[in-house]
């Protein structure tokens, strides 16, 4: 099994180990998705603490492999599933992160309530950088930290170390790696030290996401993730592109951002779907970007605040 359940009182540790990098694959999230069912089920558990085996990753992501088109389906939904179940967990939880926390890892660990991480860690949503984007971190981040601290997450994909993010409100605390374990010990005693009939029923509904508006919200990146897996492989392939296979490209894109304006706009008065389109300025710049790049016009980053109109 790539994932262990380890139960200590009131805390459960679930770790999952898949060397060098435990990268997300479907068979892990399966089974991570098993565990999290199963542990909102157990009233005894208040705490649930989440990591990576080794010092080396949390994770750095959902596995490439499983990006293909025969895959993408089975892995958007164990994925977004996991996601949900986080969001929506009667127990506290915390991402305990130890080196590269990246891509669907770096989602997974914001998903939980407390983010505890080793001085020596990193944090990124790199999806940019291979002409894709990350859709929770595009959903969500915002609330999370801010809109320009996630424009520069996602837009520029690059990492940022556990200092500066905790800095930009992303993680809660930082150790150094020896000292680590008494850190993480330390936010135990404080959660166990208080009310558990309080603590169970602690999740993200109590901030306003219901489990039907969380649902429309997985609902809808998965049906726009597919989409984007295939056109990606284009904007990855620019270099080789002959020229009519650039133009299909780009009236696909500009279709897909028609599409996605008259989607999220139909339904204004539900504020969990608007991140993907219109009130989202985040997605715009992405997708015009991606789409000047690929008939290579590529504009300089200071010449970005054209892309809002």
């Amino acid at each position: 099994m790539a994932v262990v359940v380890e139960q200590n009182r009131r805390t459960l540790s679930i770790t999952w180990d898949s060397p060098p990098l435990n990268v997300l694959d479907i068979g892990l999230l399966r089974e991570l998705d098993q565990a999290l069912i199963s542990c909102a089920e157990d009233s005894s558990i208040d705490v649930v603490l989440l990591q990576g085996a080794g010092d080396r990753a949390f994770s750095a992501g959902v596995d490439i492999k499983d990006h293909t088109s025969e895959k993408v389906p089975q892995m958007l939904e164990v994925m977004h599933g996991v996601i949900r179940k986080l969001l929506t967990l009667p127990q506290a939880t915390i991402a305990l992160v130890r080196g590269v926390c990246l891509g669907g890892g770096c989602e997974v660990a914001s998903s939980c309530d407390f983010i505890v991480a080793a001085e020596e860690s990193t944090f990124a949503t790199p999806e940019i950088i291979v002409g894709c984007y990350p859709p929770v971190a595009l959903a969500r981040f915002s609330q999370l930290i801010g809109y320009h601290r996630a424009a520069e997450m996602i837009l520029t994909g690059r990492r940022f170390s556990a200092r500066e993010a905790q800095v930009m409100g992303l993680i809660n605390r930082v150790f150094a790696i020896n000292e680590l374990d008494n850190g993480i010990q330390a936010l135990l005693d404080e959660l166990l030290g208080k009310s558990g009939a309080v603590d169970n029923r602690f999740s993200a509904v109590d901030f306003g996401l219901s489990g039907a508006q969380i649902g429309e919200l997985v609902q809808f990146r998965r049906w726009f993730q597919q989409a984007m897996i295939r056109w990606s492989l284009a904007l990855t392939r620019f270099g080789c592109c002959r020229r009519p296979a650039r133009v299909v490209t780009v009236c696909c894109l500009i279709l897909l951002h028609a599409l996605s304006l008259f989607c999220v706009g139909a339904s204004p008065q539900n504020d969990i779907l608007i991140p993907m389109g219109v009130r989202n300025p985040i997605f715009r710049t992405w997708l015009w970007r991606s789409l000047l790049r690929l008939i290579g016009l590529g504009l300089p980053g200071q010449c970005s605040h054209i892309f809002w109109i």
